[in-house]
């Protein structure tokens, strides 16, 4: 029994003849035939115009070719004085196309096209090919008309006999042909199948996704309106509420009232990239510095040495913030407005160094904004006293389905305001060595280039350093056509996808986000589920998560 294309029940097929002459195929020709349906087509070969047509049948044979077959079912007839035929429908007559010149039009721009997209080095094809046409409802007597031959005409007594009729026809349109290879029939086949793709564009996805997220940080953005009235308070938000975003606008802000702001975080390459974002206008007034950088910076002007010990912990913990006070005590405090971010990764003993920076030490406006959640660094969360938290909420970074993901992965409530867009299902696969890891990183990386995602737009985060020897990306500087790169000013200038540490790229976000190398927080004493959740929280519109340890439900 032969194979029909496309695959749907005989009985299905509308058009009588057509269903009588499809199940005589499929029945009578061998299982390694195959029998397409209702194939169409349009004509190139005029240039400037196309024309469209469908041939009802083709059919594959390996062995002999293929055969293009016009079925004709009904009452049909021919007109000899007009040259016409004609179908009798409810005792009247009426013109169709000649069936035999259909049948040859079809051929030549299937052959044409087969010729071209399977066997582009050959002036005609290697396999023999023709046309026929049934008349699955009549027979014929008489002398055939111009332009058909009793071999190409099939009747409703070929119907009982029609696998041995389509051997005889292809015999009857052979060239001296061979039979085709395996690989040479696949090539046929597939230049009538076509292997057609609808490619999702991801960069209008994301356009469309980021439309609606900005909406949603506006709205957040209003909540600077209402504490305007709050010289200093701390704001407590989940990962993706804008706390960023509302730091830097809150700075501006003071800024543009005249006071010399400092806008501290604690990560450097998010300090580096908020710094770049200060307008050429607010330069003077408005400073960005990474806690460790400014405490080094004014030990430089106090002639105060800054140079970590043996403990390097403790010297960053405890000892910087030491050394910034008296840096202070010789310099004087500096600023008329403060605002952190990330404040959830200071140690307590930072505070009193950054109140003594304000020129009202207690009274210079001071904002914190945090998340207990994405505490990375400090064993006790102190936060100085500033009121009660102000709460944000509402997550308006990520897809639904992003933040969904995060708050299973940390185990905490994020609400997702009713308008945020749901965005494409996160994926997690299990890729156990090195090579699955490569493997299947490169190739999500190819989907967003094929979706039109650029190179600054992904960032590859992994628990691990890119240089740690022991890990799936050492010595990996790229993967698809992407290189790899590692600082922010090269994911800038669009030289590659950044490859960072989670904690290195912790406060910043990409459009999409791979996590790669990731192992089991329950039995990994270097990784926390903080960690998971903070680099999953990167992520605005696209996250994959590839695991070392088989702890999460897959898409495998």
């Amino acid at each position: 029994m032969a194979r029909l294309i496309p695959h749907v029940s005989i009985d299905e097929i509308e058009n009588a003849g057509e269903r009588d002459t499809a199940r005589s195929l499929v029945e009578q020709l061998p299982e390694d035939a195959v029998v397409i349906h209702s194939y169409p087509w349009l004509d190139t070969s005029k240039r400037g115009t196309l024309s469209q047509g469908e041939a009802d049948f083709v059919v594959i044979l390996w062995t002999h070719g293929f055969l293009v077959l016009e079925v004709k079912g009904g009452e049909i007839g021919y007109a000899p004085e007009s040259l016409e035929w004609y179908r009798i429908e409810s005792s009247r007559r009426q013109t169709i196309k000649d069936p035999f010149k259909q049948a040859s039009k079809s051929l030549h721009v299937i052959k044409d096209r087969i010729r071209a997209e399977a066997f582009p080095a050959e002036e005609d094809l290697p396999v023999g090919y023709g046309y026929a046409v049934v008349f699955p409802d009549c027979r014929y007597t008489g002398t055939l008309p111009p332009g058909a031959e009793k071999e190409v005409v099939l009747c409703t007594d070929d119907l009982r006999r029609m696998g041995t009729r389509i051997l005889e026809i292809l015999d009857s349109w052979s060239r001296g042909t061979r039979e085709l290879s395996e690989v040479e029939a696949r090539k046929m086949l597939d230049a009538l199948q076509s292997t057609f793709n609808l490619v999702p564009v991801l960069s209008r996805q994301i356009d469309d996704e980021y439309d609606r997220l900005v909406r949603l940080t506006n709205e957040q953005a209003n909540v600077l309106d209402m504490l305007d009235r709050h010289r200093r308070c701390l704001i407590e938000g989940v990962a993706g509420s804008g706390k960023t975003m509302l730091a830097m606008e809150r700075a501006r802000r003071f800024a543009a009232e005249g006071k010399r702001t400092l806008l501290v975080c604690y990560n450097i390459t998010l300090a580096e990239w908020l710094a770049d974002s200060v307008r050429a206008d607010e330069d003077d007034l408005l400073d960005v510095r990474y806690f460790h950088g400014l405490c080094k910076e004014m030990c430089g002007e106090a002639e105060i040495e800054f140079e970590p010990g043996e403990d390097a912990r403790a010297f960053y913990h405890e000892t910087s913030a030491e050394l910034l006070l008296e840096a202070i005590n010789r310099l004087g405090p500096r600023y008329g407005a403060i605002v952190v971010d990330e404040g959830q990764d200071f140690q307590p003993s930072w505070w009193m160094p950054l109140e003594f920076l304000g020129s009202e030490a207690g009274e210079t406006p001071f904002y914190v904004f945090y998340d207990p959640a994405q505490n990375l660094y400090v064993d006790e969360l102190v936060m100085p006293e500033l009121g009660e938290p102000y709460l944000l909420k509402k997550n308006c970074r990520n897809t639904r389905s992003i933040a969904v993901k995060c708050s299973s992965l940390r185990n905490v409530e994020i609400e997702t305001h009713w308008a945020a867009p749901e965005g494409r299902p996160v994926t997690v696969r299990h890729c156990p060595d090195p090579e699955s890891q490569r493997k299947v990183a490169a190739r999500i990386l190819k989907d967003y280039r094929k979706g039109g995602l650029l190179a600054n737009q992904i960032a590859i985060l992994s628990p691990y350093r890119h240089d740690n020897s022991h890990y799936s990306f050492f010595g990996v500087d790229r993967l698809d056509a992407f290189p790899l790169v590692d600082s922010a000013d090269e994911l800038q200038a669009r030289n590659g996808v950044l490859f960072s540490t989670i904690k290195g790229f912790k406060g910043l976000e990409a459009d999409a986000v791979i996590l790669v190398d990731v192992p089991n927080p329950a039995t990994d004493s270097y990784f926390t589920n903080n960690d998971l959740y903070v680099g999953a929280s990167r992520a605005k519109h696209f996250l994959s998560i590839l695991i070392r340890d088989d702890f999460l439900e897959t898409d495998d």
